[in-house]
């Protein structure tokens, strides 16, 4: 009879339940085996004293290098309390409470020592064995890669000794002599180098060779090449990152190389590589115990600080991509418990804490967002549900905000990089609250964009004109892609979607002049990368179809409220499905609705039919901004024209 596929997990199942049901059987008779030499040794011995077990391989007492060292290499894997080998610890510890007061029997201890380390041997050999195929525990040879030369590396590391660096204030490295360790187990190596700490070292000399470069102060690496050097590091750390090893291999730092992975993916505007790093670096996080307080309970402060640095890390990304390109999050708060990071009371560093802090808040209320209001379970919410989520989150936003405003930068060290990262942060904001506001829906016939979500959302677009001209002023190109990664695509595009139809709608000549000053504004931005064009190409192309819209003074699509200053439209089914302006004739939006190409010159509108079809779908919370990102709306030379 041949092998069928349920054959073969039939025979897998079984051959686990077998092996789960011998290992139980090992336990029941290490259980017995205490049980009778607890018997005999009541008979036997009337005087009894406290017994003191032998010392596990984890609370012997070792140096803080021997510690680090056995961290690395072997950091063993976080189970939850559901799991076979959490409750045959808990086992084995019940046993040994009951001869607290019992004295010492050989028979006795070594029962309960072999049920004690039963019960850890699922984890005991390292979770890197666990997390292997086969048998082999050998990693692959590392990447082919030209080190950076030592001597320059021993300048940098001196360039940086005595002075803050953003990337130990603002990416949780805080250890600088883990660091130069780290650098010396590359540079001059007494065991094997494994891949992640070879990617792991090239990533932060990356960026502090970036931020040496930015500050112009060069110092030590005066006469270096600063350039190649960094196009060298960057080189070295992206092919470490794309090996087998750091994404499947859980350890400390290949948790620290998704981190820093995760943030280039997003300096690059890249959402979905972005989702692709924290979705890998947050499981091995939660692998390693990060979410959990009593995985740190054997860490120094300042070792269980910095892994909490790194996990509220992830966590503020995890949160935010999210909700932008709307999948569900990968950290979830009802399995959390692990406390915030110390706030410094350096008052340098104090200002970097609490603005991290509040990144960490309002990532909360992000996940809050998705979850409550956008999910799939969300959506099939009634409406009266939605609007009582709005006015239980809308109060949440508003003292964040409130006390956002309080957290200042000017005692801050490196003051330009604060701003950098979080001047123009109401931007963010206002976006987020206009995204919260998009869910509400009066009935379930029709949606909205309701006068809240319309102010939110103007708030967002003047807040951008507000900031733009300081980072501008920089004149720097590195400034310039920064403000387009933190700012303009950490943030979602619902600002420019809210007040594209309120104009269409209102036929607000208000509206299609903020869309225009936005539009001007961006224009620096639009030759940086692909995606800095993409995002200029489509605001362009909303401010010219609104602006052919009002001139032509024709309401296309639902109806508008004056009074309430709220946009309404119909969907075909109480949740948008099949929402789209090509549904009825009221709701028509393509080259036939736009008129004569003279009233819009060089305007190519062959692709609005899917712009149609988009802005459908997002307004029945069907589909998420970032899929604007895969849309094509050049013109047959790539232009956006």
């Amino acid at each position: 009879m041949p092998t069928t596929q349920g054959n073969v997990l039939d025979l897998v199942h079984a051959h686990c339940m077998i092996g789960h049901e011998k290992q139980i059987e090992q336990i029941n008779d290490r259980l017995s085996g205490i049980e009778d030499a607890l018997r005999n040794f009541k008979v036997n011995n009337t005087n009894v004293s406290p017994v003191t077990l032998p010392e596990t391989a984890a609370s012997t007492t070792t140096s803080a290098s021997d510690v680090a060292r056995s961290q690395i290499a072997t950091p063993t894997a976080f189970e939850g309390a559901s799991s076979f080998t959490s409750q045959a610890i808990v086992a084995s510890q019940a046993a040994g409470i009951s001869l607290a007061s019992i004295q010492g029997s050989e028979e006795v201890v070594d029962a309960l020592k072999s049920l004690n380390n039963l019960g850890r041997t699922p984890g005991g050999a390292g979770i890197q064995q666990d997390m292997r195929l086969g048998s082999s525990t050998t990693p692959r040879s590392l990447p082919e890669v030209q080190l950076l030369p030592a001597q320059f590396v021993l300048s940098l590391l001196a360039q940086f000794r005595n002075r803050l660096s953003a990337i130990f204030l603002a990416y949780a490295f805080r250890d600088y002599k883990q660091l130069e360790r780290l650098c010396q187990s590359i540079y001059f190596p007494t065991e094997p180098v494994s891949i992640a700490s070879l990617t792991l070292v090239n990533g932060v000399l990356y960026y502090m060779i970036k931020e040496l470069i930015f500050g112009g102060d060069y110092g030590l690496c005066k006469g270096y090449d600063l350039k190649a050097f960094s196009e060298q590091a960057e080189r070295n750390f992206h092919s470490g990152v794309e090996t087998y090893e750091i994404f499947a291999h859980p350890s400390h730092e290949s948790v620290r190389v998704l981190m820093l992975a995760m943030l280039k993916a997003q300096e690059e505007g890249k959402p979905l590589l972005t989702w692709t790093f924290v979705s890998a670096g947050a499981r091995q996080a939660t692998s390693l115990g990060y979410h959990r307080e009593s995985s740190l309970k054997n860490d120094s402060p300042e070792v269980a600080n910095e892994k909490r640095l790194v996990f509220w890390t992830y966590y503020i990304v995890d949160k935010n991509v999210s909700c932008s390109i709307g999948y569900s999050s990968t950290l979830q708060d009802y399995d959390i418990d692990i406390k915030y990071f110390t706030i410094s009371s350096d008052p340098g560093i104090r200002p970097w804490d609490k603005a991290m802090l509040a990144m960490v808040e309002i990532a909360r209320l992000q996940g809050l967002i998705y979850e409550r209001l956008y999910s799939q379970q969300a959506l099939n919410a009634t409406s009266e549900a939605k609007f009582q989520v709005i006015n239980d989150l809308s109060p949440r936003l508003i003292k964040w905000h409130r006390e956002w405003s309080q957290v200042g930068g000017e005692s801050a060290y490196l003051p330009a990089f604060f701003f950098l990262i979080y001047g123009a942060f109401d931007v963010v904001y206002y976006s987020v609250v206009a995204t919260m506001h998009r869910a509400a829906t009066p009935s379930s016939t029709s949606v909205e964009i309701t006068s809240a979500c319309y102010e939110a959302a103007k708030k967002s677009l003047n807040a951008h004109l507000h900031f733009f001209p300081a980072f501008k002023s920089y004149g720097d190109v590195e400034i310039l892609t920064s403000y387009l990664a933190w700012i303009l695509l950490y943030s979602s595009w619902t600002p420019l979607i809210v007040v594209f139809l309120h104009a269409i709608a209102s036929s607000s000549k208000e509206d299609v002049k903020l869309l225009e000053e936005t539009q001007e504004s961006l224009e620096p931005l639009k030759n940086l990368n692909q995606q800095s064009e993409q995002v200029y190409g489509l605001c362009k192309i909303f401010c010219k179809l609104a602006k052919a819209f009002v001139e032509r003074n024709s309401t296309f699509i639902g109806s508008y409220d004056s009074q309430e200053d709220m946009v309404v439209m119909p969907q075909s089914d109480m949740h948008g499905r099949d929402l789209n302006f090509m549904t009825a004739p009221s709701m028509q939006f393509s080259s036939q609705m736009m008129g004569p190409e003279s009233q819009l010159p060089s305007f190519d509108v062959s692709g609005m039919d899917d712009m149609s079809m988009f802005l459908g779908n997002w307004l029945g919370g069907r589909e998420p901004v970032a899929n604007l990102w895969a849309m094509d709306f050049t013109d047959n030379t790539g232009n956006f024209e």
